[in-house]
């Protein structure tokens, strides 16, 4: 199996990303109010090299990016008490922070896709869009997309296929 791996740097921050491998160094943010969705996600990303970060709501993870500069992966749920999914992702819309998106909902298909359309429109590239219920290998496929993306970029590997570029 060929590993691609990429080093992306933006300021003082820089990722090492590698597809489907066990090196993986980049920030990875879960955005859940339930923490047992964010305890059962949390290790699966960390064993496969995620430095990742637990936030239970929108706030929690827009105060969090203020403070980490550098590009970083976001697991959004949409549906929260507080800050939900859809007005974070406005809230984020001028943040200086290079982000790829994964949305996951148990709601209606249609916030999903506006949730997409906000992202997209913000200069963020969204990895793709769970469904909860979810298979959790659907989870790993969707972060080893995410390391194979470029964060700098429109560009969308949304369909599975590798972000055009260099590797």
């Amino acid at each position: 199996m060929t590993h691609l791996v990429r080093t992306v740097t933006s300021g003082t921050h820089t990722t090492a990303l590698r597809q489907w491998g066990a090196v993986i160094t980049g920030q990875l943010y879960i955005v859940d109010d339930d923490p047992a969705l964010r305890r059962l996600l949390t290790p699966l990303a960390q064993s496969d090299g995620w430095t990742v970060v637990e936030c239970a709501d929108g706030s929690e993870l827009h105060a969090r990016l203020g403070h980490e500069p550098g590009p970083a992966v976001v697991v959004l749920d949409l549906n929260m008490p507080e800050m939900d999914g859809i007005a974070l992702l406005r809230s984020l819309s001028g943040q200086p922070t290079q982000l790829a998106l994964l949305i996951m909902t148990g709601g209606f298909a249609v916030n999903a896709k506006a949730a997409r359309v906000i992202a997209e429109t913000s200069g963020m590239v969204v990895i793709g869009i769970l469904f909860k219920p979810f298979p959790l290998d659907h989870f790993r496929e969707a972060l080893a997309r995410a390391a194979e993306c470029d964060l700098f970029t429109s560009q969308s590997p949304v369909q599975g296929t590798p972000a055009s570029g260099s590797a």
